[in-house]
This record gives structure tokens, sequence and C-alpha cells, in this order.
């Protein structure tokens, strides 16, 4: 009588056969499917985590300019002498009173950094100009290009 081999005994060749042309592919398949669909994953990712920092620079941008803006318009309220300008501005520029005593001269450049200040005419005309803290003649529409009309 013979006794019966082992269970965990040695693999029989057909087994290996059978693992070698139908399980293995199958297990190797899964195993590339997995990773391309982990690949496309970590792409989705990255795409979405660029394109939340990408409107998030945005929004901070736009939120630091708008505080630009707003600073300028409150400093532009709290500065100006609107009767003395309207007064001294109006109908003849009185350089003594803009640039001189420094109403609207080099200071608002150097306090604040105002690349220009400008006093644009009802007709369009550019009656004085300050660029970078300089006196200058310059037309206001050509200064600022699209940005006056």
């Amino acid at each position: 009588m013979q006794t019966p081999p082992p269970a965990d005994g040695p693999v029989k060749p057909k087994a290996r056969l059978i693992f070698a042309r139908r399980i293995l592919p199958g297990m190797v398949s899964l195993l590339v499917i997995a990773l391309v669909v982990a690949a496309a994953a970590l792409i989705h990712i990255a795409r979405r985590i660029d394109q939340d920092a990408l409107r998030q620079s945005h929004f901070l941008a736009g939120k630091a300019l708008q505080a630009q803006r707003d600073s300028m318009n409150r400093s532009i309220v709290d500065y100006a002498f609107w009767g003395d300008a309207y007064a001294h501005l109006n109908s003849q520029v009185d350089l003594d009173w803009a640039f001189t005593q420094a109403n609207l001269g080099p200071s608002l450049y150097k306090d604040f950094g105002y690349e220009a200040v400008l006093v644009i005419t009802s007709a369009g005309d550019t009656a004085y100009s300050v660029v970078s803290g300089e006196l200058q003649t310059i037309d206001g529409f050509v200064f600022l290009q699209h940005g006056l009309a």
C-alpha cells in the first residue's frame, strides 16, 4: 500500500501550466489596469490642484489690486481740497498752487507712489501733468494709452 503524498507536497506540472496560462495573465492584466488607473487618478489630482492654485492666485491678485485702488481712492479723497483744486485748476492752472506748494505735485509720487498726476479739461486736453514727481508737458491719452477713454 502506498501512502498518499502530503497535501502541501510537490505541485503537479499540469497545475503549473494552468497557472501560467490562465491565472498569471489575468493577474498581470489586473495589476497593469490598477497602475494605469492610479496614474490617471494622480494626473487628475495634480491638474485639479494646479487649477485651484491658479484660481486662488487670480483671486489674491485681484484682491491686492482692489486694495491698492481702494487705498488710492481713500488717499485722493483724504488728500484733496476739492474746492481749492477746482478754483486753482478749472479755468487756468495755477502752477504755484499745484506744483510749487505741493498740492498736486511731487509729494504724491514720493509719499504715495503715484506715477502720474494728470488734470484733464472737459475738452479732453491735458492741462497739468506730473510724471514720476517731475512737472512735464504730456498728453494724458498718450501716456495712459487706452486707459483714459
